[in-house]
């Protein structure tokens, strides 16, 4: 990991700029005298690209399935297919949009990174499904607070309602026993109104006597409190090497100490091997972890939690900024049929893939593969998506590691599209 990753990470989190510059600047500061914890988030593109599964992320990372109780707005995912938006149909259900927008990593302008990692089972094996497992269908769903882009730059089409939004501040604030002193709604930062139909507001922000907490319309809530939060001094100073026993006991520790920010009935720890200048570390994401297995997939996805360290003094750490997404997938379309790993490969190689890697896929090289579901604010739908590591070439290799690149290779089959994706557009 670089500095670069840095950026890359914090261009995927919603928070004030002001904010993004100041953590980038402190971790650039630091990165080269002390070890960063990092987070591999099922997010992605900009993100949210938040982060691509694996590339690095500062911190500590949990991903939660919150419950109604603390955030009312939350994942309650409606029963059956929704043919009541106007989409074509096809075996009765409606009909999947992949191209443009939709697509993961839709946003040509962002350079290829590779993910550096000791092996691609160190990516791949963090993650509810695994290469064997069988599912014959998986849930798609509409993305209520889906945002577009003009000339000015990100404009929200629909989202949660400013009320909404204030109660799930309202409702972290009191899981942290925080203190509200004001509470402001601010406009879209880039707005046309006819092109809003849905709220006009774009974030907001209460500001606490322990610190400052952002409310987004995709469902995100960012957490600075205005001094970190200290930990125990076994979890705070960090053992030399560090340990994966060490580094589950403070992840346990996390669980408990915010369990009622986190509400999960049955929270699953996801262990990453993590590689940063020539150390080896260990971080943790955190999922919900009951119903089946296509239920644990859209918890990992879609509902999470990040907890940033930083340097408190004489080699401590604390907890610089609380990061909680979680999507709002009450508008399901229906139950899709999925394709095989199988025949997702062979859909890779003959190029039906998305991809920020500039160079197709070389079939010795497919070093791995997962199925997940992708997070993207700009996707019209919530779609699942094979996810190929090819090992690939490259100078900026760390010693003793090797660098992949990722290929995405949408899950349904290609009948249920509304139109044939343009895979030139990578």
């Amino acid at each position: 990991m670089t500095s670069m990753d840095y950026r890359n990470m914090m261009s995927n989190i919603k928070a004030s700029e002001s904010f993004k510059k100041e953590t980038i600047e402190k971790m650039q500061e630091e990165a080269a005298g002390r070890m960063y914890e990092y987070v591999i988030t099922p997010t992605q593109k900009k993100t949210k690209r938040w982060l691509m599964l694996p590339a690095g992320a500062l911190a500590l990372a949990c991903v939660v399935w919150a419950s109604v109780t603390l955030f009312p707005w939350a994942p309650h995912i409606s029963p059956a297919g929704n043919s009541g938006f106007d989409y074509p149909m096809y075996n009765g259900l409606p009909m999947i949009s992949l191209h443009g927008d939709t697509s993961p990593d839709s946003n040509d302008a962002s350079p290829f990174v590779p993910i550096f990692s000791g092996s691609a089972q160190d990516i791949t094996t963090a993650h509810p499904w695994k290469e064997g497992d069988i599912l014959t269908t998986l849930p798609v769903f509409r993305n209520p607070a889906k945002y577009e882009w003009d000339e000015h730059g990100a404009v929200y089409t629909d989202g949660p309602s400013t009320e909404e939004m204030l109660r799930r501040g309202k409702d972290a604030a009191l899981a942290l026993g925080f203190t509200i002193q004001t509470e402001t709604v601010y406009p879209p930062e880039f707005t046309k109104p006819s092109k809003m139909t849905g709220p006009t507001n774009y974030t907001v922000s209460l500001e606490c006597k322990e610190g400052g907490i952002e409310v987004f319309p995709d469902g995100s809530i960012t957490i600075q409190p205005a001094t970190p939060i200290e930990l125990p001094d076994k979890y705070a100073i960090k053992p030399s090497p560090v340990t994966r026993e060490w580094a589950e006991a403070r992840i346990n520790y996390l669980i408990d100490r915010f369990s009622t920010l986190l509400d999960m009935e049955n929270p699953v720890a996801y262990p990453w091997d993590f590689y940063q200048d020539g150390f080896h570390d260990y971080f943790y994401m955190v999922a919900e972890g009951k119903g089946d297995l296509s239920d644990q997939m859209l918890g990992f996805t879609y509902q999470n939690c990040i907890f940033y360290m930083d340097n408190t003094g004489n080699g401590e750490e604390g907890i610089l900024t609380i990061y909680l997404y979680q999507a709002d997938l009450s508008q399901k379309l229906g139950d899709y049929p999925v394709i095989s790993t199988d025949q997702a490969r062979a859909m890779l190689l003959s190029g039906k893939y998305y991809s920020d890697c500039p160079d197709a896929p070389v079939k010795d090289r497919i070093a791995g593969v997962e199925l997940s579901y992708k997070k993207g604010e700009d996707h019209d739908m919530f779609v699942p998506f094979y996810r190929f590591l090819v090992d690939v070439e490259s100078e900026h290799t760390p010693e003793g590691l090797k660098a992949y690149a990722s290929y995405f290779v949408p899950a349904i089959p290609e009948e249920y599209y509304s139109s044939k994706p343009d895979w030139s557009r990578k």
